[in-house]
């Protein structure tokens, strides 16, 4: 275990109809390039198959990311993907995050997001040279006394990690090109700030990424768009009152042609007199106009907590919810996602679960769900 999210393992790919093994790791690249070890150890910190690809994939080992077109050859092609040079363990990292970033903000072991087609990545580097470390004991190695250990901790008033996101193109693996992708200076001038969501649009034209100053009472989604991607804003979030910012979730484009300047997103509505209560709003761009519109899609003294899916051919949004009065539960709902008529009531999925029958054993009363959709 690394943090809470990552770990470090040791991964194998198995084919089915040979049986045949091989263990994922950079030691294997068979190329002309000479690439020496950072160390001994082949464990890795992630990774996974790239989509619409029957045998690819990317993996994170010694802090830097890997690429392996086809892993089904004899002898692999192992292209790096992030600088190794750079790399100094837990200070200079590449695919994925510091303790902050993976505690408190992306609350994930990886910081990689592959386009739906598998054509193009894009990376996150964090640099936590100028972080100032903790010291701790950590107890329960089975040693008759603790160990002692370091960890980069920004604390108010010192120095935060920098972190750039890089997009990729995997078409010309001999000659990568990187683009940094960066907030838009002429909407967002804050120099220490975070990146909160990242998220592909369509399958590789357009990146969403949603950024907030340290103070956290400011944030933007930003739309960077190839072949520059040069990212401009497309919804902002300020909270003037004293309260933090809530932009931790990308927004969710459409897939239908109706649908492909519009996004969902997770944002504070005031509820009159009652006060702010994250709900879904819908945002159409006008391209032409450089201007958007938000229309709301809930409202009301209850809290959305996650969007769990837009089926765009039915016009439903399914999302997770707290109800009014009853925080300690959380339950599914579906919503119409026709905003001109909007906003609506949403229909309680799992309220009555427990009065469901399932394997001729009826259910108590289950109040606190987790949700999980078909890709379709």
């Amino acid at each position: 275990q690394r943090y809470r999210y990552s770990v470090f393992a040791f991964y194998t790919v198995y084919n089915i109809e040979t049986g045949s093994m091989w263990n994922v790791e950079s030691s294997n690249y068979a190329s002309s390039q000479s690439l020496p070890l950072l160390s001994s150890s082949s464990s890795l910190s992630f990774a996974m198959w790239l989509p619409n690809s029957p045998a690819g994939i990317i993996f994170v080992e010694n802090y830097n990311i890997y690429y392996v077109p086809d892993i089904t050859q004899s002898k692999k092609k192992i292209y790096p993907i992030s600088p190794r040079d750079t790399v100094i363990p837990e200070v200079v990292i590449h695919g994925i995050p510091d303790w902050i970033y993976e505690e408190d903000i992306l609350k994930q072991g990886n910081a990689i997001w592959v386009s739906p087609n598998g054509k193009k990545i894009v990376y996150a580097t964090f640099n936590d040279t100028n972080v100032q470390e903790v010291v701790f004991e950590k107890f329960g190695s089975g040693e008759t006394y603790p160990s002692t250990q370091k960890l980069r901790y920004p604390k108010a008033g010192t120095p935060n990690p920098s972190v750039s996101l890089w997009v990729v193109d995997l078409s010309d693996l001999n000659n990568l090109q990187y683009e940094e992708l960066k907030p838009p200076l002429n909407t967002f001038h804050y120099r220490d700030y975070y990146f909160t969501a990242v998220n592909w649009i369509g399958e590789d034209e357009a990146i969403a990424i949603n950024w907030m100053n340290r103070a956290q009472n400011y944030s933007i989604s930003s739309e960077c768009r190839g072949p520059t991607w040069l990212c401009k804003d497309i919804f902002c979030e300020e909270n003037l009152g004293g309260s933090w910012s809530t932009l931790y979730s990308p927004p969710i484009y459409g897939k239908l042609q109706a649908n492909r300047n519009s996004f969902l997103i997770q944002t504070p509505l005031r509820d009159g007199d009652s006060g702010y209560y994250t709900h879904i709003a819908l945002v159409s761009l006008d391209h032409s106009k450089n201007t958007s519109s938000t229309h709301p899609i809930t409202l009301g003294k209850y809290e959305v907590r996650e969007i769990q899916g837009w089926n765009e051919k039915e016009n439903l949004i399914y999302f997770t919810g707290v109800p009014l009065g009853l925080p300690s539960e959380l339950h599914l709902y579906q919503v119409s996602s026709r905003w001109k008529s909007g906003p609506h009531t949403p229909i309680c999925i799992t309220c009555s679960l427990h009065s469901s029958i399932f394997s001729r054993k009826i259910l108590r009363k289950c109040s606190y769900v987790n949700s999980y959709f078909s890709p379709r």
